[in-house]
């Protein structure tokens, strides 16, 4: 599996990263929420979310990449003093894709500088907190999609921290099911599910290990 698969538009990711000495990522439920705020600060004009889950010391997402006019008009509307200078560099090419790996990959170290500067402080820690690279695989979602967000939402269980996905509250199943998300596109896990009922079902049943290749990134 290519850990480190490069960013396109539209393009479909399971993206993973952890703590250094798998040190906790989360200390509260404070931490959790200022996680999720920044993420979609720095990272939702350029990835639609699909799921989530946050666990002691590592997260996992699955993304897609934003079309083009898309990320255009996200950047088009930061003043040119706001931007970043990869995100003035995107904006003066001709031919965006060139660019638009390294500049997804920015978002994320950007995201990462500021939740650990933040930790940091609250905690009065120093150094980095996120190991690197932080990992991400390409996948076909009309393949896969089902049992990503099967794997992401039963993470916990996975690693036996709970008997059933059920007991643990922090990741998107819920608010999936509540139809209700700041963060997470709806309308595309409707699409692909048909509807919060099969995607409430098919959470509930069980999948087995076959049906997971090519998704799972070693923790």
């Amino acid at each position: 599996m290519n850990t480190n698969a490069k960013f396109d538009y539209s393009l479909y990711y399971h993206v993973y990263g952890q703590t250094n000495n798998k040190e906790r990522l989360f200390r509260s439920q404070e931490n959790r929420n200022f996680f999720l705020r920044r993420l979609k600060r720095y990272l939702g004009g350029f990835l639609n979310f699909h799921s989530y889950a946050l666990m002691g010391n590592h997260y996992h997402l699955s993304v897609k990449i934003k079309e083009e006019v898309d990320i255009q008009n996200y950047l088009d509307s930061i003043p040119v003093s706001e931007r970043s200078v990869i995100e003035k560099d995107y904006m003066d090419l001709p031919e965006k894709s060139e660019l638009i790996s390294d500049l997804v990959s920015s978002a994320f170290r950007r995201f990462f500088i500021s939740y650990s500067q933040a930790f940091n402080k609250k905690y009065n820690r120093k150094g980095n907190l996120f190991n690197k690279p932080f990992k991400r695989s390409l996948f076909d979602p009309e393949i896969k999609f089902f049992y990503l967000q099967y794997y992401i939402h039963h993470n916990a269980r996975k690693h036996g921290l709970v008997s059933n996905f059920e007991e643990y509250r922090y990741h998107s199943y819920f608010e999936i099911l509540d139809g209700n998300s700041n963060i997470i596109d709806i309308s595309e896990i409707i699409l692909r599910f048909g509807s919060l009922e099969n995607f409430e079902l098919f959470h509930k049943e069980k999948h087995y290990e076959d049906k997971f290749e090519g998704l799972i990134i070693e923790e």
